[in-house]
C-alpha cells in the first residue's frame, strides 16, 4: 500500500525543515519504499528562509486521501510568519481536510499550526522550548 505524504510549507519556510525530510523520503522511494511524495501550500511559489523560491507548489487539497501522512514544515519567524493570512489558511485547511486515520508530523515549529488547528489538544507535543 503506498504511502501518501503531504508536505505543507508556508511563506518563509526553513529550507531545512523542508528539504531534509523531504529529501530522506524521495530517496526511501528510490530504495523501494513504496512512497507518494506531495507538497502543498496555499500559494502556488513562496520564499524561503533563505531567500530561494519554492515553485510548483499543489495548492491545498480539499481533502486528503484516507492514511495519509501530514507533515507541516517549520518557519523562521514564527511570530511574524504565523500571523500571515497564508498561515490562517493552513490551520483552517488543518481543521478540515484531513480524514480521521491521517498521521501527522511536524518539524521544529510546524507543531504551532497543528496546535493552532486543535490537533494536539489532549497529546504530547515537543517543539523548541524558545517558541512556548
Amino acid at each position: 500500500m503506498t504511502l501518501t505524504v503531504w508536505f505543507v510549507v508556508t511563506p518563509n519556510v526553513l529550507l531545512l525543515d523542508y528539504a531534509g525530510p523531504a529529501e530522506a523520503l524521495r530517496m526511501a522511494g528510490e530504495m523501494g519504499a513504496d512512497i507518494a511524495l506531495h507538497t502543498c501550500a496555499p500559494l502556488p511559489k513562496l520564499r524561503t528562509s533563505l531567500g530561494v523560491e519554492l515553485a510548483g507548489l499543489v495548492a491545498l487539497p480539499s481533502r486528503v486521501p484516507p492514511a495519509s501522512l501530514v507533515i507541516v514544515a517549520g518557519n523562521a519567524c514564527e511570530a511574524e510568519d504565523y500571523a500571515r493570512p497564508e498561515a490562517h489558511a493552513v490551520v483552517a485547511w488543518l481543521r478540515h481536510a484531513l480524514p480521521p486515520d491521517a498521521q501527522l508530523a511536524s518539524i521544529c515549529s510546524g507543531a504551532l499550526l497543528l496546535a493552532a488547528a486543535g490537533l494536539l489538544d489532549g497529546r504530547r507535543c515537543t517543539t523548541h522550548h524558545s517558541l512556548i
